[in-house]
C-alpha cells in the first residue's frame, strides 16, 4: 500500500465495502491507520459509524484523527445532512449499514459506548436540544413527514 501511491483504496467489495470498511470491520488498527493516511479516502463517515457501533475504541480514536473530523460539524450532522456531493458517507442502499439520520454521538449512546461518547463530546460532537413536541416549525413539520421511524 505504501509502495502503491496509484491504487484504489476506494474500490469496493460485492458487498459495496471499501478497504476502510473492511479493516474496521475486521478490528485491523494497523491497516486503518495505513489507509488513513491517505488523501483520497472515501466513506471515513461509514467506518467511524461501524467503529462506533462495535465498541471499537481505539480505532474511533484513530478515524477521528482523520483531517476530515477538524470541522466539527462532522460529528454533529447526520448522512442525510451532509452534503450529498461529499463522498464521506455511501449513500447507496448497499454501502451503509445505518440509518441516514443518525449521528456518531447518538450511535454511541445508543450502543452503551460511554468512552466513546465522552471522546465524541471532547471532539465537539453536541446533540440538539428537542423542540416541543407540538412545535410547528418547518424543521419539525419536515421531520414528522419523513420521520425514518415511521415506516
Amino acid at each position: 500500500l505504501l509502495h502503491m501511491p496509484n491504487l484504489n483504496v476506494n474500490a469496493v467489495d460485492y458487498m459495496g465495502q471499501n478497504a476502510l470498511q473492511l479493516a474496521v470491520a475486521n478490528e485491523h488498527l494497523e491497516v486503518t491507520e495505513l489507509l488513513l493516511g491517505r488523501t483520497d479516502l472515501a466513506r471515513v463517515g461509514d467506518a467511524l459509524l461501524l467503529a462506533i457501533s462495535k465498541g471499537y475504541i481505539r480505532i474511533t480514536e484513530a478515524l477521528l484523527s482523520h483531517p476530515s473530523f477538524r470541522d466539527a460539524n462532522r460529528l454533529t450532522a447526520s448522512p442525510a445532512q451532509v452534503d450529498m456531493m461529499d463522498d464521506f458517507y455511501a449513500y447507496d442502499e448497499d454501502g451503509t449499514r445505518f440509518s441516514h439520520d443518525v449521528t456518531p454521538v447518538i450511535l454511541a449512546a445508543h450502543c452503551q459506548e460511554y468512552e466513546i461518547v465522552h471522546t465524541l463530546l471532547s471532539k465537539g460532537a453536541r446533540i440538539d436540544p428537542p423542540h416541543d413536541y407540538f412545535c410547528g416549525c418547518d424543521s419539525c413539520n419536515y421531520h414528522q413527514q419523513y420521520d425514518s421511524f415511521s415506516h
